[in-house]
């Protein structure tokens, strides 16, 4: 992509960032000048909502570990989940690729081969994308229902499919051109030169990665006070939400965190489900939590690879 068409992109999507952070910093203000939600009690929900949170955390870290191990790495799993949940505060940073780069340097440090870790760290991204997407697709046919169209489940479950067929069509006929996708299709025959042990690994994981999406998303529902969100019936879109909220926060350019879109997506799709009110105290919290574990992660990481590094030396 050309440079001066990405610096269009960069800034038209801060421009969306920084709008959809204001919208939300009003509706906060308008909440908090009402009176009619008092936070106190969604951050009394906090703990529990952390202790989901850290464990999809593991899930990510560990699922990391795995892909490098398909990528013929041989790294201890504890030294990965230590770099990775080091690494993940930096992408508040400006740009939102500071976590990449700063994972591929402290594993590099570490002794692992940058062209392993990039080609991990491309499946990963991959995996979870596509995850995402497909997580997203309960929140079609939540508001097929909420627009009282009458429709059957299979018709938007396969017009969802068609569309990410088309997607995925798309992208191999590009595949040529487009760095990450280039890039992506390294990373496989990386993946596919290690043989059975490569595809246990991968499978193991997407595993792990479903897992962290689906704990996440859990820490999401935990916020809500009537604990409604938890319904089976109720749950799928939630987690349908917060895919929605993550991938577009992420291929959003010049959002760090997708700070702001997933504010906004997640207080107007909550807001059928719990009211417009505890939407918003629900969205703002959840930023407090997932930051706040960022950087409960980035002390957590600091203390296993110094742990690591006595062992070691010992």
């Amino acid at each position: 992509m050309p440079k001066v068409k990405r610096l269009y992109l960069t800034v038209a999507g801060s421009a969306v960032a920084i709008a959809c952070t204001l919208f939300f910093v009003f509706e906060v203000k308008r909440l908090m000048s009402g009176g009619h939600v008092e936070l106190d009690g969604f951050l009394r929900l906090l703990p529990t909502a952390l202790a989901a949170f850290m464990s999809a955390y593991l899930g990510f870290a560990y699922g990391w570990h795995h892909l490098l191990a398909a990528a013929g790495a041989r790294s201890r799993p504890w030294t990965d989940i230590g770099i990775f949940t080091t690494t993940q505060f930096a992408k508040y940073l400006p740009g939102n690729v500071g976590h990449h780069v700063g994972r591929v340097a402290l594993a590099a440090k570490m002794g692992l081969p940058a062209y392993t870790v990039v080609a991990s760290m491309i499946a990963e991204i991959a995996i979870v994308a596509s995850l995402m997407a497909l997580f997203s697709l309960p929140l079609l046919g939540f508001w097929v229902r909420r627009l009282g169209i009458d429709v059957s489940w299979l018709a938007y479950a396969a017009a969802g499919i068609a569309c990410m067929g088309l997607l995925a069509l798309l992208a191999l006929r590009s595949w040529r051109q487009h760095p990450a996708l280039s890039g992506l299709a390294a990373a496989w025959k990386r993946f596919r030169g290690n043989g059975a042990r490569a595809y246990a690994h991968l499978a193991l994981a997407t595993g792990l990665l479903v897992a962290g999406i689906v704990l996440s998303a859990i820490s999401l529902a935990l916020l809500d006070a009537g604990h409604g969100l938890l319904r089976p019936g109720a749950f799928a879109p939630v987690l349908g939400l917060f895919a929605a909220a993550w991938l577009l926060g992420f291929v959003t350019p010049g959002a760090p965190a997708g700070i702001g879109i997933r504010e906004v997506v997640l207080t107007e799709g909550l807001a059928p489900m719990v009211g417009r009110d505890a939407s918003i105290a629900i969205a703002l919290v959840f930023r407090i939590l997932s930051t706040g574990a960022d950087l409960v992660a980035f002390l957590l990481g600091i203390l296993i690879l110094w742990l690591g590094n006595r062992h070691s030396r010992d």
